[in-house]
């Protein structure tokens, strides 16, 4: 099994409290995913994230095609980061790292994530030819959403 790594920055021109305050909110994850995802907040919505919170989304991966998304909220340090681990969903290992950077007079927000396709060769070409470039759509797309959110971003 290949581990890949994906990294974002992001500056947000917000105190990182607020841009905090946004992140730990579940259901504020769908205003920032693509619209064609169809994303649905099912558990975890309506409350702050907290340390070993079980979340759930449903999501589209491909026409036709919708499954749940579980992660755990683990490695919590209040207004400085947190991982969701997936528990239940399309990757074999998905980890994802949130980081909040005071910088300037705003925020850099750190996206790391570390994900397995699995699945042997196939994995590897379904990596290739449409995963890689799934996530960094999913992240350009969430990058344009959180800058209209945050009007002054760059």
């Amino acid at each position: 099994m290949r581990i890949h790594r994906f990294e974002k920055r992001q500056f947000l021109p917000v105190a990182p409290a607020e841009a905090w305050d946004f992140f730990t909110r579940p259901e504020n994850l769908e205003s920032i995913t693509p619209p064609g995802m169809e994303m649905k907040t099912s558990t975890g919505g309506g409350q702050r994230l907290f340390d070993g919170q079980i979340v759930s989304h449903h999501i589209r991966i491909a026409p036709f095609c919708y499954l749940t998304w579980v992660s755990e909220i683990k490695n919590w340090v209040e207004g400085v980061r947190f991982t969701d681990d997936q528990r239940l969903g399309p990757y074999r290992f998905w980890h994802h790292q949130h980081e909040f950077l005071a910088e300037g007079n705003g925020v850099c927000i750190v996206d790391t994530v570390h994900y397995a396709v699995g699945r042997g060769w196939f994995g590897s070409l379904v990596h290739h030819w449409y995963g890689r470039k799934m996530l960094r759509r999913i992240f350009d797309f969430r990058e344009g959403a959180l800058q209209r959110r945050f009007p002054g971003s760059p």
